[in-house]
């Protein structure tokens, strides 16, 4: 049997994550280390659904909150602080609990940075200029009629990856999905990592993002958007992609009455948790399966026999 030390918890939005975590860390005397994007900013909280302060009581988190919306962070900056955080932690007899839901973010620590020629700067300068120009669903199309393989595996209202695509096609001839499969990556298990799927049954999942945005407008999520607003960051910064944010802005502009806008918010997440399942199911290959809360006392019990 393969024996870990680090443990990577991966499920869709609203499916219980973050009380799963919690439990698990607390057994097993394990630090919980985010893995969602959105998760990582500052000020976005209620919108992203973080960790409550009672939940930090309960087990100790890292790589929460702590960016500033203003920084444009990456899934390459969040890997080189979580494999310097996952090190620390092992050195101190603790065991890590990856929590998360950004597929990205999980197919780097799983399987290493793939390996990508630097972009030309004047490819991405170009680039920028037709992010700006054309709409999202227009530049979709420019990357479909170039890189198709890369452009059925990206969402079209995704324009920051789209534009990643665009870029490392043009300046080296590949498809980024050509990297992204090189077995010359950076490696990034500091040891084995031990894969938890949470797969919950869809019904619930929709229910429960129904009663989370409403908790989130109701508990403050509006002030964050617009505490968001008069920092008047570019609307191609990744913290301005939280789902939800975009709705709630149009509301706030008096484009959408609240009504609309959470109506939009709810159907987004949706679409973002469909996203998950199937890259749970096409993309990962777990070492444990759970479907909800009740499933944890014997997974804890198989997880002591591997650590």
């Amino acid at each position: 049997m393969k024996r870990f030390s680090t443990l990577f918890l991966f499920g869709p939005t609203c499916s219980g994550k973050s009380d799963i975590a919690i439990t698990i860390a607390t057994d097993l005397d394990a630090v919980i280390i985010n893995a969602d994007s959105m998760q990582v900013y500052r000020g976005l909280e209620k919108m992203t659904a973080s960790p409550t302060k009672d939940q930090w009581l309960r087990a100790p988190h890292a790589l929460y909150n702590f960016v500033d919306p203003e920084v444009n962070f990456n899934v390459n900056i969040w890997h080189g602080l979580a494999i310097k955080k996952i090190r620390s932690i092992l050195q101190t007899a603790k065991r890590v609990v990856i929590c998360g839901g950004t597929g990205l973010y999980a197919t780097v620590m799983l399987n290493g940075l793939a390996q990508v020629p630097d972009v030309d700067p004047k490819v991405r300068a170009h680039v920028r200029k037709e992010r700006e120009y054309f709409s999202k669903r227009q530049f979709y199309a420019i990357l479909c009629q170039e890189d198709s393989l890369m452009a059925r595996r990206l969402d079209p209202e995704d324009s920051q990856r789209i534009a990643r695509a665009l870029e490392v096609f043009r300046t080296t001839g590949k498809s980024l999905l050509f990297f992204q499969k090189s077995t010359l990556r950076v490696a990034s298990n500091p040891r084995n990592i031990g894969l938890i799927t949470l797969v919950p049954d869809r019904s619930m999942v929709y229910r429960s993002i129904e009663k989370r945005f409403d908790n989130i407008v109701a508990q403050g999520g509006i002030d964050e958007v617009k505490a968001l607003k008069e920092k008047k960051i570019p609307a191609t910064m990744p913290a301005c992609k939280a789902i939800g944010v975009r709705q709630i802005l149009a509301y706030i502009n008096g484009t959408l009455t609240l009504q609309d806008a959470i109506l939009e918010a709810k159907t987004a997440t949706r679409r973002y948790a469909k996203r998950q399942y199937t890259y749970m199911k096409h993309q990962l290959v777990a070492d444990f399966t759970i479907t909800c809360a009740q499933d944890v006392p014997a997974l804890l019990l198989a997880l002591k026999k591997s650590i």
